[in-house]
């Protein structure tokens, strides 16, 4: 899934909204964040899909995700430290 993400240039979506580029502007930023959230659910099988479908955030989708099947995080999201 990471790996999809960095071929997609979507993997600083993972750290939310605040910490993307400052040169976008609102408009850019949430298509980003929606096309990001739909690649990772398009990638998802129905079971897995099931256990995460109520999140609605790029970001909080990832952590659902890390939480379940991840022993250790693949990105360190910072504005949650």
């Amino acid at each position: 899934m990471c790996v999809l993400l960095v071929e997609l240039s979507f993997l600083e979506t993972l750290e939310g909204k605040s910490n993307l580029h400052r040169t976008m502007d609102e408009k850019d930023m949430t298509k980003l964040l929606e096309k990001a959230h739909n690649a990772i659910v398009l990638s998802l099988g129905d079971k897995v899909l099931r256990q995460v479908s109520k999140e609605k955030t790029t970001t909080r989708l990832w952590m659902k995700l890390e939480k379940f099947y991840m022993t250790k995080p693949l990105v360190k999201l910072n504005f949650l430290s």
